[in-house]
């Protein structure tokens, strides 16, 4: 399930000039509502409010799960509609990937946190530095060495929900939420969520990144059964391109060095 956080604002107040018709139309968009009534809503969403943007800021969230060229089609067709209707995004802005992990278990679960933990540096390394110093979007505070020593879940979900003062619960809006990436999402939704990805009403950086993350989610499945990428991602000695192409491939380690070289 594809998350999309866009700002859409007062064109008044800030940088982004629009043309004088859809100036007229957007002064009095105040919430979600006023934006459907104003333009409706792209195939596959919906719009809401949230309230971590900026005034005058909606999100787009997709109607339900989304797979294979249908996520392809969605998103070039929220492109087009965010070109039509002049959308932007400011620094408030974010896009939230949800991956199907309901065959994720302890194994899995763990593999991925010990994966984020050891890419993770990169990761923000290629973010914008509104991203990397929020509290939305955190750093896993443990290191791989620290969960690979973690023998059930009932100790991972302990020490997880510990570093973020926290407890196991089904409420949503845990604070466990925040990290980079949401573990807390697979107990009530039955997903893992990724929050890092700052706003973009373009498509091709969305996909990528899918991309990029399809490929961890594949490595974690299969993790366990890899006992030397397993020493490799606990090893301070490996240098951390190495890893993100054993894990990602050289597309991953090329689209994080571009992520990096363009920040």
């Amino acid at each position: 399930k594809l998350f999309l956080h866009l700002n859409q604002k007062d064109p008044n107040n800030g940088e982004n000039k629009l043309g004088e018709q859809s100036a007229n139309r957007l002064l009095t968009l105040i919430n979600a509502q006023d934006y459907v009534d104003a333009v409706g809503e792209p195939d596959y969403f919906e719009v809401i409010e949230d309230g971590s943007l900026n005034s005058g800021g909606v999100e787009f969230v997709t109607h339900k799960p989304i797979i294979g060229d249908t996520v392809v089609e969605a998103l070039d067709g929220l492109e087009q509609t965010h070109r039509e209707d002049d959308n932007y995004t400011d620094e408030s802005c974010g896009i939230h990937i949800h991956m199907n992990a309901l065959d994720f278990n302890f194994t899995e679960i763990q593999s991925l946190l010990m994966i984020m933990s050891r890419l993770q540096g990169y990761i923000y390394r290629g973010l914008p530095s509104n991203r990397t110093d929020n509290t939305y979007c955190k750093e896993i505070p443990m290191s791989p060495r620290k969960i690979s020593r973690m023998r059930s879940l009932t100790h991972l979900v302990n020490e997880y929900y510990k570093s973020a003062n926290t407890n196991l619960t089904d409420n949503k809006y845990n604070d466990a939420r925040y990290f980079g990436t949401n573990i807390h999402a697979r107990f009530y939704l039955g997903t893992i969520e990724f929050r890092y990805h700052e706003g973009s009403i373009y498509s091709r950086p969305i996909k990528e990144w899918i991309q990029f993350l399809n490929r961890i989610m594949t490595t974690a499945t299969r993790l366990q059964r890899d006992p030397v990428l397993c020493s490799r991602i606990i090893s301070d000695k490996i240098p951390t391109m190495d890893i993100l192409k054993d894990i990602t491939g050289v597309f991953g380690a090329e689209y994080i060095d571009r992520r990096i070289d363009n920040n």
